[in-house]
């Protein structure tokens, strides 16, 4: 097994690696085999692994179990799923259906979709009633005759009741079926846009727009937009020239070079993830110091209570190759960041957390 690179950068920062491994380790992961996500709370932890979810205690910490696998009965998952974690059960979005478990990954119920739901950017996210959900969708827009993304609020039986956001289009399309195969743009350092239902509100954050991120109502009302000031970080080009030389000694290049054609912006995107836990807002820039980007921790209205450079992972380094939120990468309590790096040694998963100070 070994780690997937995605991008020249990380053999720019490989000084920043022993940086890494100061974090505090919390223990090995031999049952993890291709990580997708990490969610956790104060006691458990969730790692998704193919189609299959492990289970952790934290403390002390343990392998609890291993739930879900590939197919189409209660409990199995027809694709990759996204892990919700709620006071006192879980939500599984997976292609073609939502499902409910208790904490425990024990199977309480399900409800199919009733369209093809481009699960692998975004997933359906419950509402705190319990009666409807709300997601980044992707649809065509009949105006710029292009995909994008819209949120849109559903109601239970996942008939969709209003849209209330215009995104972009995403960094990749799926793949078409049938016809001849088209070259196509690829934005290397892509634009951040993700989502969060959180404490009776909507939040989408959406670096387009710079460090900006709206909050609305349950209804989809907005109710203010969160708008901070950052220092623009131009893209070097030798981080351009690292980049596609690395693509270019990669086994695949004949492929790529014919599917497509690498863009990049003149600067950093504002931030690259956000993450909302225990009342406040994590958001992750570019901005570093030694071997740390920074997190800009804010509480939900929007007012900065501290900056700190001690995110550990690398902006443009991904754990899985899906095309998903970079914040299922780690997972935050209490301050705590939770994430996974993988042992080039032993090729075996391990846990590290590193606090947020």
């Amino acid at each position: 097994m070994k780690k997937l690179t995605v991008t020249a950068l990380i053999l720019l920062m490989a000084l920043a690696l022993p940086g890494l491994l100061r974090a505090e380790k919390v223990g090995n992961l031999p049952e993890v085999m291709k990580p997708v996500s990490i969610k956790t709370d104060s006691t458990q932890l969730y790692i998704t692994d193919g189609t299959a979810i492990h289970i952790y205690s934290l403390a002390p910490f343990s392998h609890i179990k291993t739930f879900g696998k590939r197919g189409e009965g209660p409990g199995e998952f027809r694709s990759v799923p996204y892990v919700t974690v709620y006071p006192h059960h879980l939500v599984i979005n997976s292609m073609g259906k939502i499902q409910k478990f208790t904490r425990d990954g024990v199977f309480k119920e399900e409800v199919k979709l009733p369209f093809m739901f481009f699960y692998f950017y975004y997933p359906l996210l419950t509402v705190e009633d319990g009666n409807r959900y709300m997601s980044l969708r992707l649809e065509m827009s009949p105006e710029e005759k292009k995909f994008i993304f819209n949120a849109t609020l559903f109601d239970g039986k996942l008939k969709s009741l209003k849209r209330f956001y215009v995104g972009g289009s995403p960094q990749l399309l799926p793949p078409r079926r049938g016809g001849s195969p088209q070259k196509v743009d690829f934005d290397v350092v892509y634009d951040c846009l993700d989502m969060a239902v959180a404490y009776n509100r909507f939040f989408i954050a959406d670096s387009r727009k710079g460090f900006f991120i709206s909050v609305f109502d349950q209804q989809g009302n907005l109710l203010y937009e969160i708008k901070k000031n950052y220092n623009k970080l131009k893209i070097p080009e030798e981080f351009k020239e690292g980049y596609m030389r690395e693509i270019r000694n990669s086994p695949q290049w004949e492929n790529l070079k014919k599917t497509f054609n690498y863009k990049f912006k003149e600067y950093f995107p504002a931030f690259f993830s956000f993450k909302i836990r225990n009342r406040k807002i994590y958001v992750t820039t570019y901005e570093k110091k030694g071997n740390r980007y920074e997190i800009v921790v804010l509480d939900l209205e929007g007012n900065i209570l501290k900056q700190s450079f001690s995110f550990p992972l690398h902006p443009l380094e991904r754990m899985s190759p899906q095309f998903i939120s970079y914040s299922n990468d780690y997972d935050i309590v209490n301050d705590r960041l939770y994430y996974l790096l993988e042992n080039n040694s032993t090729e075996e998963w391990e846990l590290h957390v590193t606090e947020i100070k």
